[in-house]
C-alpha cells in the first residue's frame, strides 16, 4: 500500500474487509482520499522506491519496472528525490486494468534467470549464496 499522511503527519491507511483490505480505497488525481482523510506521502514513497532499488543491487538484482497510476506519477517525480527516481527506475506508462493508486508493484530483474535476452521477473529473490525463497510467480513475457 502507499504510505499516507494527514494534517498531523504520517498515518496509517485503515484497511478492513469492507474496503477490501485497502484495495477499494481510491485517491484523486492529487493523491488525496477524502473518505480516509489522508493523502499519499509521495516523499516517503520516493524514499521507499530508492531504498528498494539499492537493496536489489546489493543482491545482484535490479528494479525492472514500477507499476503505479500514471496520473499520480508527476506528484512522485515532483518530490525531492523525483529526479533520482526518473534516472534510476522505469515506471508504467499506461493505466493497468486495475488502477494502482492505493498500492504499487515493483518488478525485479534477476540476470541469473534471464534467457536469450528476455528479462525474467520474479516475485522473490535468492541470496548470493544460493539460498532464499523460490519464486511464486515467474514471468518471462514482455509487458
Amino acid at each position: 500500500m502507499v504510505p499516507v499522511k494527514n494534517a498531523l503527519g504520517p498515518t496509517m491507511l485503515r484497511t478492513h474487509r469492507a474496503n477490501k483490505y485497502g484495495y477499494a480505497v481510491h485517491f484523486d488525481g492529487n493523491g488525496r482520499c477524502a473518505a480516509q482523510g489522508c493523502e499519499i506521502d509521495f516523499e516517503a514513497m520516493a524514499s521507499h522506491l530508492l531504498c528498494l532499488a539499492e537493496a536489489a543491487e546489493v543482491h545482484g538484482l535490479s528494479v525492472w519496472r514500477v507499476i503505479f497510476a500514471p496520473d499520480l506519477q508527476p506528484h512522485l517525480f515532483a518530490t525531492n528525490k523525483g529526479e533520482q527516481l526518473q534516472e534510476k527506475l522505469s515506471f508504467s506508462k499506461k493505466q493497468s486494468w486495475v488502477r494502482h493508486d492505493e498500492h504499487y508493484h515493483i518488478d525485479f530483474h534477476n540476470p541469473e534467470e534471464a534467457d536469450e535476452g528476455t528479462p525474467s521477473r520474479t516475485s522473490s529473490w535468492k541470496t548470493p549464496n544460493g539460498g532464499g525463497v523460490e519464486p511464486r510467480v515467474k514471468r518471462s513475457e514482455p509487458w
